[in-house]
């Protein structure tokens, strides 16, 4: 017997996936199979679900934002179990990807102009200060000589 689990999946946005997980195996190999048992990470409201739609490969569907390893059990009408696994894997779109990636490199170039005006603001804080100092020791200036007058 030849059982595996395989899955598809569809991006909805903003780090949120539809995806699906069934059985794979040959028509008279599925016609054995009584329901699967399907246990999903521990996180999900209801972690074990039970599926027993033979049309539909005992096809399990659901929504989720991460990957973590589904385990299942296929009951056989014989009375033997039969356990799988398998690694859920959810990938971002191309366009996602191209998206991130600007918005990545936008954010790197917001925080670059930043920290370039703020050096910009201490260059200018020191000019301010050093032109204060300069005014401060005219009006010393003019000051002693309106005492020698």
């Amino acid at each position: 017997m030849a059982y595996k689990l395989a899955q598809d999946f569809e991006y909805k946005g903003k780090d949120w996936w539809e995806w699906a997980i069934w059985v794979e195996a040959s028509e008279a190999e599925l016609d054995k199979i009584k329901l699967v048992e399907y246990t999903l990470h521990p996180t999900f409201a209801k972690p074990v679900r039970i599926i027993k739609r033979r049309e539909t490969k005992f096809r399990l569907e659901t929504t989720g934002w991460g990957t973590f390893t589904v385990y299942a059990k296929a009951v056989l009408f014989d009375g033997e179990d039969v356990d799988m696994q398998h690694e859920l894997e959810l990938e971002y779109p191309e366009w996602e990807i191209a998206v991130t990636t600007a918005s990545d490199e936008t954010e790197e170039e917001v925080i670059s102009a930043k920290a370039e005006a703020e050096a910009t603001m201490d260059v200018a804080k020191v000019e301010v200060a050093s032109a204060k100092a300069e005014a401060e020791d005219a009006s010393a200036e003019v000051e002693v000589e309106r005492n020698y007058e």
